[in-house]
């Protein structure tokens, strides 16, 4: 019986794919195995290494078209790719898929998926396990939480009838040449992309199983078949065999070790003999060989190309870069729907990075992160202060650069914290240069600096955002600050945290604001200067009221307040925008007979009215092909052009508004004065745009008042 076991990586998570792939082969059954590679954006030297130890290589494309897929991160193919392994891969009878972060220590788990495969189509492992936290007081909370997951993507019908099934795990199975499940799962796929990415390759699997008669063509295995840590919990160690097993009796070895949120930590796992042994839950532990030039001495990467970095980032141009990636082994691109900050700014396409554990709060984007490293590398050799640096990341930039850094956290008085942020500046080489500091500013900056006698060239303030916190850490800082200085501060699109710019800028310190994720600023004083900065030309920023009055690096001053703003200047461009600006909302489901006589009668109105000349007519298109819209417009216009009554010396702009994104919705609100209300109108349309609180104007006020 022939098969394939298939996996994927990108470089970030290349070495954990190793693990994957040696795992296979260094057994005496896998040695010959047929191994496919779904590669999504490893280097040359990795592609090599792949070469001389898999089967296959093969670039994916996008099977699906889905809201934001040419923003999305190259890695999610890999999630989407599965309901299309044979037509990759083609001319097996069972294929099984193993994720980059699972790999094989019993052979036996292999025999059971291709065995459970053959049997019924697909062999699968629904996370059901007696060790779980999750069975002991924990489902009610699961069910709330998998029925929103389920809402997002399908509805909250399907949510509320799947929500307590046992969630089949998508990271591990097999499947059958001939299954039926391959096109059910690409069909589900398909239907929830359009509202949703999260989780989205399990939940579709779920779907098509559950959902669509699938359930007795699955063969369940065992949860050791797919021991996923996130769920199940870490599992013990048996000593005398030196394996992992099940916690509980009879230890069952572990056949598939599915790291999930575990990806490169050492672990304190209890013993069969009740004894504590800390092992590493990588495949060939903390001995594991690497194939040569594949690691850097330093798990930081420097002087990378921009593609090279993951699908998702930017980096402004002209920077120094750095990937301290392998330092944090539990960071991901995050959900930004697991934030309840309120001022985390969603619409912005970059990657938001996250630990796994904590995965409510973000890190700095990579493009916030090198403008952090790029400033300390002015600074080489001096003294350098954070106030909050949660898990390392920003203190990991900062250290790279060569600083000499204090860091006060109250968070480091936590052990785990602690070890955690120690262990990812281990890992960078850089604790030579790092003193952390438990406790909370500015108290605490006040007593290092008065004990040491200091004075901080730079200063990266992201501690308590609330009020007064913010400005009470600025009032500190300038104080220790030496004369030649820049303070930087993170999160400038919270208003509290702007406090403190506003303080400095008010103390005379030059101030500008870096438009990223989430906004960064910086004030300087003395013989410094800040990095140049370009944002992101590919994104429509915009800034906060409370930021409107600050100098945006990279980009002309923007307006002070009331004054439009640069995409508010370029949106008056591009729909020629006049000195009176309407909109109309017509429902273009209706058919031409209604459709007309309800759009004729409001062009008419403008062709005719005294003020034309300064008056722009907006109708949305949103629901509607341009070509439709712009067909039914023209035929109304120049109908009624042809009448003896307009003057066709003076006209109306009339401009049909289609593809237009939240952003610029926002900024064209302020610059549109009514809303003529039609008899047939899609509200949908009018809350998407953000004008249910404008002004309305009916027909008989437009015929016969100015405007």
């Amino acid at each position: 019986m022939s098969f394939v076991i298939i996996t994927a990586a990108d470089a970030h998570y290349f070495e954990l794919v190793q693990g994957a792939i040696r795992s296979v082969r260094e057994k005496p059954q896998g040695q010959t195995v047929a191994i496919g590679f779904v590669d999504l954006g490893c280097t040359d030297e990795q592609l090599q290494w792949l070469q001389q130890t898999v089967t296959f290589i093969q670039r994916v494309d996008w099977e699906f078209e889905f809201p934001g897929q040419n923003t999305a991160p190259e890695h999610l193919k890999g999630l989407l790719v599965r309901p299309f392994l044979p037509k990759y891969f083609p001319g097996f009878e069972q294929y099984l898929w193993l994720d980059a972060d699972a790999w094989v220590q019993d052979w036996t788990a292999i025999e059971l998926y291709i065995q459970g495969a053959a049997r019924r189509g697909l062999a699968v492992v629904p996370e059901l396990e007696r060790s779980s936290p999750r069975e002991y007081g924990m489902l009610p909370k699961f069910w709330e939480w998998a029925a929103y997951k389920y809402q997002l993507a399908y509805g909250e019908d399907i949510g509320r009838e799947l929500c307590s099934y046992p969630m089949l795990n998508a990271g591990v199975f097999a499947l059958r040449h001939d299954a039926p499940h391959w096109q059910v799962w690409a069909d589900c796929l398909k239907q929830g992309l359009q509202q949703s990415t999260a989780l989205i390759d399990h939940l579709a699997l779920n779907l098509a199983v559950y959902g669509y008669g699938l359930f007795e063509q699955t063969e369940i295995l065992p949860s050791w078949c797919n021991w996923t840590c996130h769920y199940c919990g870490l599992p013990a160690w048996n000593s005398e065999t030196a394996q992992f097993v099940e916690p509980y009796l009879p230890h069952t070895p572990i056949g598939i070790l599915h790291l999930t949120d575990r990806k490169l930590e050492r672990a304190v796992l209890k013993t069969t003999t009740n004894d504590r042994v800390a092992v590493s839950l990588r495949y060939g532990g903390s001995s594991q060989e690497q194939p040569e030039g594949l690691l850097a001495p330093s798990l930081a990467l420097k002087n990378l190309e921009p593609e090279q970095f993951p699908a998702g980032d930017y980096v402004s141009p002209g920077f120094a870069t750095v990937l301290p990636d392998r330092c944090f082994p539990h960071m991901v691109i995050g959900n930004t729907d697991h934030s309840h900050w309120l001022y985390l700014r969603r619409e912005i396409p970059h990657n938001w990075y996250v630990d796994q554990r904590q995965p409510s709060t973000g890190f700095l984007s990579r493009d916030e992160a090198h403008i952090l490293y790029n400033t300390a590398l002015q600074m080489q050799g001096k003294p350098a202060l954070e106030i909050g640096c949660w898990l390392g990341w920003s203190a990991c930039h900062l250290a790279l650069a060569g600083v000499q850094l204090d860091i006060i956290d109250p968070l480091l008085e936590q052990p785990d914290f602690y070890e955690s942020v120690h262990q990812s500046l281990q890992a960078a080489g850089v604790l030579d240069r790092v003193q952390l500091i438990p406790g909370y500013s500015p108290a605490k900056v006040e007593a290092i600096a008065a004990v040491r006698g200091r004075q901080w060239s730079l200063i990266f303030i992201d501690g308590n955002h609330d009020a007064p916190a913010p400005l009470q850490d600025a009032i500190a800082c300038e104080a220790l600050a030496a004369p030649d200085a820049l303070i930087l501060f993170h999160d400038l699109a919270s208003p509290d945290v702007a406090q403190g710019l506003d303080y400095l800028r008010q103390r005379g310190w030059h101030t500008l604001v870096y438009q990223t994720m989430q906004i960064m600023g910086v004030a300087w004083r003395g013989n410094v200067a800040p990095v140049h900065h370009r944002p992101d030309p590919s994104v429509e920023w915009h800034l906060p009221e409370h930021l409107q009055s600050y100098t945006v690096s990279g980009l002309e001053a923007l307006a002070a307040p009331g004054e439009p703003s640069p995409l508010q200047r370029q949106l008056r461009r591009d729909l020629k925008l006049n000195q009176i600006n309407l909109i109309v909302f017509p429902d273009w489901q209706q058919p031409e007979d209604v459709l007309l006589p309800d759009l004729a009668p409001i062009i008419k109105a403008l062709l005719v009215h005294p003020d034309r000349g300064r008056i722009t007519l907006l109708i949305n298109g949103q629901d509607v092909t341009a070509a439709t819209a712009d067909l039914a417009i023209s035929s109304i216009v120049m109908e009624l052009l042809s009448q003896d009554d307009i003057d066709v010396t003076t006209l109306p702009e009339i401009v049909l508004v289609d593809q237009l994104s939240q952003n610029q919705w926002q900024a064209l609100r302020a610059l549109i004065q009514q809303r003529i209300v039609m008899p047939h109108e899609t509200p949908g349309a009018i809350a998407n745009a953000h004008m249910e609180e404008l002004p309305t104007l009916s027909l008989a006020d437009l015929q016969h008042h100015p405007l």
